[in-house]
């Protein structure tokens, strides 16, 4: 039973924290589409948060699988793969050259808002889905 509560509660902080991950990357995305900060600044603020969330998300998928919480871990497990595809792709960071033309800025930007703003649905999800998680009991 201690280590159910110690389970949720990883769980609880991890979702959070990558809740947080995602809010900062998306907040970065919207200051450069304002002109805030400028492209370099962007994507050496979000490659800085990139490998930890990457990590934070694959240890807590991980640990759903060994603790047989099958749910929360289906969940996660295609985020998992495509996150490890795009690191041994070595595509997981964003380049700052790419981000010299306007257009090409533009488009970039719209597609990793996409995709930052659908890890924060999922992460959301988790975060109801680890507080139900002892109700559930899977």
């Amino acid at each position: 039973m201690a280590w159910e509560l110690f389970l949720w509660l990883l769980a609880f902080a991890a979702a959070i924290a990558l809740i947080g991950f995602s809010a900062y990357q998306l907040i970065c995305l919207s200051d450069l589409e304002f002109d805030y900060i400028n492209p370099y600044d962007l994507s050496s603020r979000i490659n800085a948060v990139v490998v930890p969330e990457f990590m934070v998300q694959g240890t807590l998928c991980i640990l759903f699988l060994l603790t047989w919480h099958w749910f929360p871990f289906l969940l996660m497990a295609p985020i998992s793969y495509y996150h490890t595809k795009l690191y041994m792709k070595r595509k997981h960071l964003i380049d700052h050259f790419y981000h010299r033309h306007l257009q090409a800025c533009h488009n970039c930007c719209s597609f990793t808002y996409g995709g930052r703003l659908s890890d924060y649905g999922v992460w959301d999800l988790l975060v109801y889905v680890s507080r139900d998680l002892s109700d559930w009991g899977i």
